[in-house]
Formats: structure tokens, sequence, C-alpha cells
């Protein structure tokens, strides 16, 4: 199984938009081996080892540091009040003045 995005990009083809030719046997992954898709004979630069390792890498150290910012706090974080209605003060009133 050849990608259109492997082969030879100055031939001449019957059907130059899909790069095949007239009576060429299409595998049953057509419709994902066009130019603008999975290129199967390209040689990455990283293997698939290398790639699972680097993301589940970069995921674990966003997530420590997620869980470390979460319960450490490195300024204190002011907040107001809490405003309970039955203080013995009169927060509001419904009686004109």
């Amino acid at each position: 199984m050849i990608s259109a995005e492997s082969r030879d990009p100055s031939a001449l083809y019957d059907m130059p938009e899909l790069k095949r030719n007239f009576g060429e046997p299409m595998p049953v992954q057509a419709d994902m081996i066009g130019e603008d898709r999975w290129d199967y004979t390209k040689r990455h630069r990283y293997g698939i080892v290398d790639m699972v390792c680097t993301y589940v890498g970069v995921m674990t150290g966003f997530a420590v540091l997620f869980f470390i910012g979460e319960h450490v706090r490195f300024a204190p974080v002011r907040m107001m009040p809490k405003d309970v209605l039955y203080d013995g003060k009169k927060h509001y009133s419904f009686e004109l003045e």
C-alpha cells in the first residue's frame, strides 16, 4: 500500500487528483491514503515508543504541576467575611424610610 503523497508528483496519471491509474487495485483503506491524509510509507523522525513516552511524560508533568498548585498556596487568598443572615445585624429591609 503506497499513499498518494509518496508517489511521483511529476508522473502522468489517469486520475491526477488521486494519483491513480486506470485498473490499479484500490486498497480497503483508500479513503485514508490520500494526499491530505495519513502517509503509510513515511519514516518518522522518532519511533512510536519515543513519541508515546514523551506524551506520557509531558502529561504526567502537567498533572503533577496541577495537583501541586491545587494543594500548595504561595500567596494567601483574601476573602470577604462570610455573610450570615442571623448574626444580629439588619442587612436589608423592605420598609420605606
